[in-house]
Protein backbone atom coordinates (compact mmCIF):
# COMPACT_ATOMS: atom_id res chain seq x y z
CA UNK A 1 0.00 0.00 0.00
CA UNK A 2 2.95 2.42 1.07
CA UNK A 3 4.17 2.10 -2.64
CA UNK A 4 0.95 2.68 -4.51
CA UNK A 5 0.80 6.02 -2.03
CA UNK A 6 4.41 7.00 -3.20
CA UNK A 7 3.49 6.50 -6.64
CA UNK A 8 0.64 7.92 -6.79
CA UNK A 9 0.27 10.72 -4.60
CA UNK A 10 -2.54 12.14 -6.16
CA UNK A 11 -5.41 9.58 -4.96
CA UNK A 12 -6.89 10.75 -2.33
CA UNK A 13 -7.79 9.33 1.19
CA UNK A 14 -11.49 9.76 2.34
CA UNK A 15 -12.15 13.27 4.35
CA UNK A 16 -14.92 15.35 4.67
CA UNK A 17 -14.44 18.73 2.88
CA UNK A 18 -16.76 21.84 3.60
CA UNK A 19 -18.56 23.52 0.83
CA UNK A 20 -20.08 26.90 0.36
CA UNK A 21 -23.28 27.32 -0.84
CA UNK A 22 -24.78 30.68 -2.12
CA UNK A 23 -28.83 29.56 -2.16
CA UNK A 24 -29.10 28.52 1.66
CA UNK A 25 -25.70 30.20 3.44
CA UNK A 26 -25.29 27.07 5.46
CA UNK A 27 -22.39 24.66 5.32
CA UNK A 28 -22.42 21.46 3.34
CA UNK A 29 -20.72 18.39 3.68
CA UNK A 30 -19.77 16.24 0.86
CA UNK A 31 -17.89 13.31 1.20
CA UNK A 32 -14.31 13.30 -1.58
CA UNK A 33 -14.86 10.38 -3.69
CA UNK A 34 -13.62 6.74 -2.54
CA UNK A 35 -9.42 6.58 -3.24
CA UNK A 36 -8.79 4.03 -5.91
CA UNK A 37 -7.20 1.22 -3.80
CA UNK A 38 -8.54 1.11 -0.20
CA UNK A 39 -7.80 -1.03 2.36
CA UNK A 40 -9.96 0.35 5.12
CA UNK A 41 -13.92 -1.30 5.45
CA UNK A 42 -14.97 1.29 2.35
CA UNK A 43 -18.90 2.57 2.64
CA UNK A 44 -20.98 0.63 0.56
CA UNK A 45 -24.09 1.18 -1.37
CA UNK A 46 -27.53 1.56 1.19
CA UNK A 47 -24.87 0.57 4.10
CA UNK A 48 -25.02 -3.21 3.07
CA UNK A 49 -21.51 -5.28 4.21
CA UNK A 50 -20.66 -7.57 1.36
CA UNK A 51 -22.20 -10.59 0.50
CA UNK A 52 -18.92 -12.84 -0.16
CA UNK A 53 -16.07 -12.53 2.52
CA UNK A 54 -12.36 -11.91 0.80
CA UNK A 55 -11.51 -16.08 1.39
CA UNK A 56 -14.87 -16.40 -0.84
CA UNK A 57 -14.73 -14.51 -3.49
CA UNK A 58 -11.29 -15.32 -3.90
CA UNK A 59 -11.84 -18.67 -4.25
CA UNK A 60 -14.59 -18.28 -6.72
CA UNK A 61 -12.66 -16.25 -8.43
CA UNK A 62 -10.39 -19.20 -8.77
CA UNK A 63 -12.12 -21.31 -9.43
CA UNK A 64 -14.04 -19.23 -12.37
CA UNK A 65 -10.37 -19.27 -13.93
CA UNK A 66 -8.93 -22.61 -13.52
CA UNK A 67 -12.18 -24.38 -14.94
CA UNK A 68 -12.98 -21.91 -17.66
CA UNK A 69 -12.75 -23.63 -21.24
CA UNK A 70 -12.31 -20.37 -23.75
CA UNK A 71 -11.42 -16.59 -22.09
CA UNK A 72 -13.75 -14.21 -23.03
CA UNK A 73 -16.51 -11.97 -22.27
CA UNK A 74 -18.54 -14.68 -20.25
CA UNK A 75 -15.38 -15.28 -17.91
CA UNK A 76 -14.72 -11.49 -17.95
CA UNK A 77 -18.77 -10.67 -16.52
CA UNK A 78 -18.28 -13.60 -14.18
CA UNK A 79 -15.33 -12.57 -12.47
CA UNK A 80 -16.45 -9.10 -11.96
CA UNK A 81 -19.82 -9.95 -10.65
CA UNK A 82 -17.93 -11.86 -7.94
CA UNK A 83 -15.57 -8.74 -7.37
CA UNK A 84 -18.97 -6.54 -6.67
CA UNK A 85 -20.72 -9.02 -4.70
CA UNK A 86 -17.04 -9.03 -2.13
CA UNK A 87 -17.44 -5.35 -1.99
CA UNK A 88 -15.02 -4.43 -4.89
CA UNK A 89 -11.23 -4.37 -5.57
CA UNK A 90 -9.38 -4.21 -2.05
CA UNK A 91 -5.42 -4.93 -1.30
CA UNK A 92 -6.55 -7.99 0.75
CA UNK A 93 -8.85 -9.14 -2.16
CA UNK A 94 -5.92 -9.08 -4.45
CA UNK A 95 -3.65 -10.81 -2.08
CA UNK A 96 -5.79 -13.63 -1.71
CA UNK A 97 -6.50 -14.70 -5.07
CA UNK A 98 -2.82 -14.54 -5.37
CA UNK A 99 -1.93 -17.31 -2.70
CA UNK A 100 -5.27 -19.64 -3.84
CA UNK A 101 -3.82 -19.16 -7.18
CA UNK A 102 -0.37 -20.18 -5.66
CA UNK A 103 -2.31 -23.11 -4.09
CA UNK A 104 -4.27 -24.72 -6.60
CA UNK A 105 -1.07 -24.32 -9.41
CA UNK A 106 0.94 -26.54 -6.73
CA UNK A 107 -2.00 -29.29 -6.05
CA UNK A 108 -2.51 -29.47 -9.45
CA UNK A 109 1.33 -30.44 -10.26
CA UNK A 110 1.40 -32.79 -7.46
CA UNK A 111 -1.63 -34.49 -8.60
CA UNK A 112 -0.58 -34.30 -12.47
CA UNK A 113 -4.16 -32.57 -13.07
CA UNK A 114 -4.96 -31.64 -16.15
CA UNK A 115 -5.46 -27.78 -16.12
CA UNK A 116 -7.93 -25.67 -17.62
CA UNK A 117 -7.04 -24.58 -21.37
CA UNK A 118 -6.76 -20.91 -20.30
CA UNK A 119 -4.15 -21.92 -17.88
CA UNK A 120 -2.34 -24.23 -20.07
CA UNK A 121 -1.87 -21.74 -22.73
CA UNK A 122 -0.85 -18.82 -20.56
CA UNK A 123 1.96 -21.51 -19.13
CA UNK A 124 2.98 -22.28 -21.93
CA UNK A 125 3.46 -18.90 -23.38
CA UNK A 126 5.57 -18.17 -20.22
CA UNK A 127 7.79 -21.71 -20.67
CA UNK A 128 8.58 -19.94 -24.32
CA UNK A 129 9.40 -16.48 -22.96
CA UNK A 130 11.45 -17.91 -20.67
CA UNK A 131 13.66 -20.28 -23.22
CA UNK A 132 13.48 -17.24 -25.22
CA UNK A 133 15.34 -15.36 -22.48
CA UNK A 134 18.06 -18.15 -21.81
CA UNK A 135 18.96 -18.62 -25.45
CA UNK A 136 19.62 -14.88 -25.79
CA UNK A 137 21.58 -14.42 -22.53
CA UNK A 138 23.47 -17.35 -23.47
CA UNK A 139 24.03 -15.85 -27.08
CA UNK A 140 24.99 -12.54 -25.54
CA UNK A 141 27.46 -14.08 -23.51
CA UNK A 142 29.47 -15.46 -26.25
CA UNK A 143 28.87 -12.72 -28.73
CA UNK A 144 29.57 -9.93 -26.26
CA UNK A 145 32.13 -11.11 -23.24
CA UNK A 146 33.30 -7.38 -22.58
CA UNK A 147 30.02 -6.05 -22.95
CA UNK A 148 28.94 -8.59 -20.45
CA UNK A 149 31.80 -7.96 -18.01
CA UNK A 150 30.64 -4.11 -18.36
CA UNK A 151 27.17 -5.00 -17.18
CA UNK A 152 27.88 -7.24 -14.20
CA UNK A 153 30.39 -5.32 -12.60
CA UNK A 154 27.75 -2.09 -12.38
CA UNK A 155 25.33 -4.45 -11.44
CA UNK A 156 27.62 -5.86 -8.54
CA UNK A 157 28.51 -2.23 -8.11
CA UNK A 158 25.17 -1.24 -7.33
CA UNK A 159 24.31 -3.72 -5.25
CA UNK A 160 27.74 -3.03 -2.98
CA UNK A 161 26.14 0.95 -3.12
CA UNK A 162 22.40 -0.19 -2.24
CA UNK A 163 23.70 -2.21 1.05
CA UNK A 164 26.99 -0.22 2.14
CA UNK A 165 24.90 1.26 4.88
CA UNK A 166 24.43 -2.22 6.40
CA UNK A 167 27.79 -3.58 5.61
CA UNK A 168 29.34 -0.51 8.04
CA UNK A 169 26.74 -0.65 10.58
CA UNK A 170 27.17 -4.80 10.80
CA UNK A 171 31.19 -4.07 10.93
CA UNK A 172 30.07 -1.50 14.22
CA UNK A 173 30.33 1.89 12.46
CA UNK A 174 27.19 4.09 12.84
CA UNK A 175 26.86 7.59 11.89
CA UNK A 176 28.91 9.33 13.56
CA UNK A 177 32.32 7.09 14.41
CA UNK A 178 32.96 3.58 15.92
CA UNK A 179 30.06 2.30 17.88
CA UNK A 180 30.99 1.22 21.30
CA UNK A 181 31.22 -2.64 22.34
CA UNK A 182 30.68 -3.48 19.01
CA UNK A 183 33.15 -5.88 16.40
CA UNK A 184 35.65 -2.91 15.40
CA UNK A 185 37.01 -0.60 18.06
Amino acid sequence: MDIIKTVFPCIPAPRKMRLQTSLTGKQRFIAEKQPLFSDQSASYPNEKQPLLSTQEASGQIVTAILTAKVKGPSLDSQIKGIIHQAGGWRESLAASIVSAFEQALQKAFELKEALSPIIEDALTKVMQAGRQVKDFAEWFTEEHPVWTGVILTVMALGILWLTWPYLLSALGFGEIGIVEGEFCR
